[in-house]
């Protein structure tokens, strides 16, 4: 067979084929522009096989660093730095699923046939074809499974919430020493309420995962602030809490007084636009915001409800209406953000940025999420007419500041809703 006889889509087709023989062999198959960096996935639907974000590993080597084992990484880099240049590349090579497992992949790649531009590809897991040509035992303990992962995790009994092991990166980053009995997961958060643990508790029962910020503690009480996710797992009749961490930096000793400030303003406002006023005035995390705005979403009525307050607001109507599809929250939702952080409004392609910000002289701003039971019910938006006003360290600490303000938001619309009737 000539390849070079061959179109481009007949090609990948032919390709799809002989790997279709091969069963019980996930694949994705894939091409990339190069004169615009566009890659494009043929069957994405596929990827699930994989456990991971297929498409974030081929785009983010940052993210690709994360899941790809530290002894495979070299590998797998260049045969990225292969399909860059157009040359073809033959891999194979290892990554945690998100379930923590170890998955051994094979990345095929060559330049199109017939399409000078475009780079084709094929992504497939051959874990199951490995096991049986080596005769490993496919049943790992979730013990061992950890202990592969470079990144801390903690495998916590459930709904007992004892931690049950923690690997090297976690003992490392909670300050546990060897052979010592390890604490309730409860413990380890820092300045936390009840019903924002709940919160957690009740996404992984309903939703059957979790995936935030939160901020821990280690054994000496020093907090810091943290990216999570948690999963539920099932061996051999016990049931575990997965519990994945991506530490991002200490968190300053006086963020107790800080959250205590706000909640006592808190507690003294009768109306949403005064929660805001009360938001604003303290900026938690040192946030150089000139305005908030607070975003209500309703994600099954494609809509989310805006009030703002502070300079670039003034004048505007109160709980004024938009798509639910284009705006930060649809963002937030789809990628699985923690917050949000537009540097330059005027750069972005997002249509709530055209339509709210930047027809208010607003330049940046920082979002920060709010969900419950697993489901995102508001948005805090900080606001500034000035660009790249905010970094990814702004939200820090006011998580819980952000519980305490949507437990009062409840308090106050209850007052409302009683007040009209």
């Amino acid at each position: 067979m000539e390849l070079e006889k061959k179109s481009f889509f007949d090609f990948v087709r032919l390709l799809h084929q002989w790997i279709s023989d091969l069963h019980d062999v996930p694949a994705v198959f894939w091409y990339i522009n190069s004169a615009n960096n566009k890659i494009t996935f043929f069957n994405n639907n596929d990827s699930n096989s994989f456990n991971t974000n297929v498409s974030l590993l081929l785009q983010n080597q940052e993210y690709a660093r994360t899941i790809v084992l530290s002894e495979d990484f070299e590998v797998f880099s260049h045969a990225l730095q292969c399909a860059k240049n157009q040359h073809p590349t033959s891999v194979v090579f290892r990554i945690h699923g998100e379930d923590g497992e170890t998955r051994w992949i094979v990345l095929l790649g060559l330049a199109a046939p017939d399409a000078s531009t475009c780079y084709v590809g094929l992504l497939a897991c051959c874990t199951n074809l490995v096991t049986r040509a080596i005769g490993l035992e496919k049943d790992i303990t979730p013990k061992e499974s950890i202990e592969l992962m470079d990144t801390p995790v903690l495998l916590v009994r459930f709904p007992g919430k004892q931690i049950a092991h923690a690997n090297q990166a976690a003992q490392d980053l909670f300050h546990f020493t060897s052979g010592e009995s390890l604490p309730l997961l409860d413990a380890l958060f820092a300045n936390s309420s009840e019903q924002s643990r709940q919160g957690i508790y009740e996404s992984l029962i309903f939703s059957n995962s979790w995936r935030g910020a939160v901020t821990l503690q280690d054994r000496q009480g020093q907090p810091f602030f943290c990216s999570a996710r948690i999963r539920p797992l099932v061996h051999r009749g016990v049931s575990y809490l997965w519990v994945k961490l991506q530490p991002l930096f200490t968190l300053p000793q006086s963020t107790p007084k800080l959250v205590s400030h706000c909640a006592g303003s808190f507690s003294q406002a009768q109306t949403e636009e005064e929660l805001l006023q009360a938001l604003l005035a303290v900026c938690p995390g040192g946030i150089q915001a000139e305005g908030v705005m607070l975003s209500r979403i309703f994600i099954d009525e494609n809509k989310v409800m805006v009030t703002g307050v502070g300079a670039p607001c003034k004048g505007k109507s109160r709980r004024v209406e938009y798509p639910y599809v284009g705006s930060i929250a649809e963002n937030l939702v789809r990628f699985g953000l923690d917050h949000l952080v537009v540097d330059e409004t005027t750069m972005s392609t997002r249509p709530i940025d055209w339509v709210l910000f930047i027809p208010n002289g607003i330049h940046s701003y920082y979002a920060e999420p709010y969900f419950e039971m697993g489901k995102l019910k508001y948005v805090l938006i900080f606001c500034s007419t000035v660009a790249n006003s905010f970094n990814t360290l702004c939200g820090a600490v006011c998580r819980d500041m952000v519980a305490d303000f949507a437990r009062n938001l409840a308090r106050v619309d209850t007052q409302c809703i009683v007040n009209q009737g």
